[in-house]
């Protein structure tokens, strides 16, 4: 009966709001709570008992104060909890049956980054990249538009007939289809929260109360009342960079994204670990990224945690030796934490942060008393060392006489794969790391991740017959999730495949096999990568497509003052929401401004965070552009909440990934600290060690185009390009007035296009330069100088 409850809440708490939606794309008005009921009645399955039928109940009642069903008053308190964001009680705005709320004129959702813009009522899309516009009012037929594509969706998913299998495919379906939907109601004048994530949130609430409130085999509703009830967890994987980047040059280009790659889901494989402890739901998982993940939990599973990081720790230390390493922290939550409506200073994220920095000051801590010898017993001697990591190893040499461990040659196996892959299965399994091997075939260019003590194993997928071929081969004990990768459209081809083997199966078999019941969702990963005769491009061939010198340029860009922009938080689905629009861009829209120049690498984009590596002149309007469009993303034309800061080298590709890494951090952090401490006073780039301004930056790369097409054309030399940039350096190093340096570049300038035939071209440049290089922008002329004259280098 207990799972039956919580199936019934976690279904009823995800759904209780849905009829909002629908609502909107109505010319006649029913209450929500009706539209809701019906919704679940027709379209969910039929799961047996009378599971549809409690749900649907529940649904209709959330506002009725006077229930006495219990599932319904946990829902109801969820539902509070997740966002305080109605103004006046639904039950004083109702007259004869419908919602006197509803107006004609729609709200969008507005923009959690600038709320005077909001979003179009449209699924997320990964092209083109949604722009916030002025204009709030919706229509009814663009809710329409919206809602049947959202039912069309569901219906796909009626043939699933696990309920837990459902819940987490329509968590997907919903991402897709409300993360765009205002939760608020149409009176509201600023709806900054997504239905999406405030019925996600809802249902994590829900099922964290029902655990809660499950004492003695019995469901005790007073425990609704207590103060504390659930809590936070909050990981933090540690090493990831030096993982990442300590590696040899010799093929580090063909790893890297691969290493990032398997770190992400190493970190998304021990967050799902801890759901799955914990017995709850992915809508559990707050966020994860970039290594980190906030869990939200029953308080009465506390006990767990301490045990749970040890068991991690174990995993860590038996596949990576140390390298990397966790730090769990949990923290208590009161219910006037969750909707903060008080807007307390002290926020449990801050409290957590400063748990968690304690921690991480001692990250073998909590391993001391598990396992003495493995930390500071001899270590035991390995024949080799990787010739990739420098670890130590007892791996023979392969045919080139390169000696890898087994954590680089997994890794190395996944690089080309992950280059071309359509879909990714996370298979959860006990069955023996050996049954791999099945899968391990070059025809679809299938790989495997096997993370034991985990339980989970990760195989990537070439395409559709890859697909059928792994599910051909897995036990009926595997639980399956399949993620199409970027691509938000492919739940019918992946319910094709599924139906396809089943359908097989009972053919050819005398018994009724069970069905593969599969989870159905998607990743969006930056996973932009050039290939050369279908391998993936060494950082030489990179840099050779470069213009002029041939240098590899690396971007490193973060988003600026974060912390401060969660803090103005009022409710956990406020937070959940700007966490869940930040990730989209860096995880799926990073993609979609790089595809549209060749040859970039992305070797990780995610949470907050990038780094790309592309061709030197590539990269000079790629960061631009990324710039561009996180401003149009987050309405940031004015007043913007949120900025974002780059480092920009150019590098000769032979040099180490870690030296790559570690000088293009640092420009990125004298980008962030080399101004005053004014609250947007960062959001600017670092180029040849010069800080300026994106809006000046744009500027000089206008000088940089036009003075490039001049030494291009023969209008000028490419010897006055390099007497300009001796003059203004030495001006600069020996401080020089701006008055004398301006005059020594004008009698530069002037005898360079003596020579000029053409008097009208003469007159332009000299007047160009004049305004543009020597007036407004003579502090940083160095900049465009230094980039002509890469860009006009022959022979190299």
């Amino acid at each position: 009966m207990k799972d039956e409850d919580r199936i019934v809440v976690a279904l009823a708490a995800l759904l209780h709001d849905i009829g909002k939606f629908e609502q909107r794309s109505m010319s006649k008005m029913k209450r929500h709570q009706i539209l809701g009921s019906e919704f679940a009645n027709t379209y969910l399955p039929n799961f047996g008992s009378n599971i549809k039928e409690r749900v649907s109940r529940i649904i209709s009642d959330h506002h009725n104060n006077k229930s006495d069903d219990i599932l319904t008053k946990i829902v109801m308190k969820a539902d509070a909890l997740s966002a305080s964001e109605r103004l006046r009680v639904y039950e004083d705005t109702q007259e004869d049956g419908k919602d006197t709320t509803y107006y004609d004129v729609q709200r969008r959702l507005s923009s959690v980054f600038n709320p005077k813009y909001y979003y179009l009522i449209q699924p997320i899309t990964l092209d083109p990249i949604p722009q916030p516009k002025a204009d709030y009012a919706s229509s009814v037929d663009e809710y329409k538009s919206a809602w049947d594509g959202f039912v069309h969706d569901v219906k796909l998913l009626e043939s699933i007939t696990m309920p837990y299998t459902y819940i987490e495919s329509l968590l997907y379906i919903m991402k897709k289809h409300l993360l765009f939907i205002p939760s608020a109601p149409a009176y509201e004048s600023v709806p900054t929260i997504s239905l999406y994530e405030h019925l996600r949130l809802t249902m994590a609430i829900a099922l964290s109360l029902y655990d809660y409130c499950f004492i003695d085999n019995n469901l005790d509703v007073n425990r609704l009342e207590h103060k504390k009830k659930l809590m936070l967890i909050y990981g933090d994987i540690g090493g990831i960079q030096r993982f990442i980047y300590t590696i040899a040059p010799k093929g580090a280009a063909k790893a890297l994204r691969a290493r990032s790659f398997f770190l992400n889901m190493v970190s998304d494989a021990i967050a799902k670990y801890i759901v799955n402890r914990l017995q709850l739901s992915s809508a559990n998982i707050i966020f994860s990224a970039g290594g980190n993940f906030e869990i939200l939990a029953p308080l009465t599973q506390c006990w767990q945690i301490e045990e749970i990081e040890k068991d991690i720790m174990k995993f860590l230390l038996s596949r990576f030796d140390g390298r990397l390493y966790i730090t769990i922290a949990h923290t208590e939550l009161e219910d006037n934490e969750l909707d903060r409506t008080d807007r307390v200073e002290f926020t449990p994220a801050k409290r957590i942060g400063e748990i968690i920095e304690e921690k991480k000051r001692k990250p073998f801590f909590t391993n001391i008393s598990i396992d003495y010898e493995k930390l500071f017993g001899p270590l035991e001697r390995r024949s080799k060392v990787c010739h990739v990591c420098d670890s130590e190893t007892d791996e023979d040499e392969d045919e080139e006489g390169v000696v890898k461990c087994t954590i680089c040659k997994a890794i190395e196996g996944i690089a080309k794969p992950l280059a071309s892959a359509s879909y990714i299965v996370e298979i959860s399994t006990s069955t023996n790391r050996n049954r791999l091997y099945e899968w391990d075939d070059e025809r679809f260019y299938s790989r495997g991740l096997y993370l034991d003590r985990l339980g989970l194993c990760y195989v990537l997928i070439k395409d559709d017959n890859a697909l059928k071929a792994v599910l051909r081969s897995i036990s009926e004990d595997d639980r399956l999730t399949i993620y199409s990768i970027n691509r938000l459209d492919a739940i019918d081809k992946m319910i094709n495949a599924v139906r396809e083997v089943n359908t097989n199966q009972d053919h050819n078999s005398n018994t009724n096999p069970k069905p593969i019941d599969c989870v159905l969702g998607y990743k969006l990963i930056a996973n932009v990568t050039p290939l050369k005769n279908n391998d993936i491009k060494t950082f030489d061939e990179i840099a050779y497509e470069s213009r002029g010198d041939k240098l590899v340029g690396v971007i490193r860009m973060d988003v600026d003052n974060l912390g401060r922009f969660f803090i103005n938080t009022t409710t956990l689905s406020e937070y959940s929401t700007k966490s869940t629009l930040l990730s989209l861009f860096f995880d799926g829209y990073i993609s979609t401004i790089c595809k549209k120049y060749p040859d970039v690498y992305t070797i990780y984009s995610g949470g907050d965070d990038l780094f790309i590596i592309a061709p030197w002149d590539k990269t000079v309007d790629l960061a631009k552009e990324i710039r561009e469009k996180f401003t149009y993303y987050t309405a940031g034309y004015d007043n913007p909440a949120l900025t974002i800061s780059a480092g920009l080298l150019f590098t000769d590709p032979r040099l180490p990934i870690h030296v790559f890494a570690e000088v293009s951090r640092q420009m990125l952090e004298k980008a962030k600290h080399n101004a005053d401490k004014h609250y947007n006073e960062k959001n600017k780039i670092n180029v040849f060690g010069y800080v300026v301004k994106w809006d000046i930056y744009n500027d000089l790369l206008d000088i940089y185009s036009k003075l490039k097409e001049l030494v291009e054309e023969g209008k000028l030399s490419r010897s006055f390009i390099t007497n300009m940039l001796h003059v203004w350096m030495t001006s600069k190093t020996n401080d020089e007035s701006l008055g004398v340096l301006r005059y020594r570049l004008k009698y530069i300038v002037g005898k360079a296009v003596a020579s000029t035939n053409n008097e009208d071209s003469k007159q332009s440049i000299i007047e160009y330069i004049d305004k543009k290089g020597i007036g407004s922008f003579i502090n940083y002329l160095g900049l465009p100088l230094k980039l002509v004259e890469l860009a006009t280098r022959s022979g190299v």
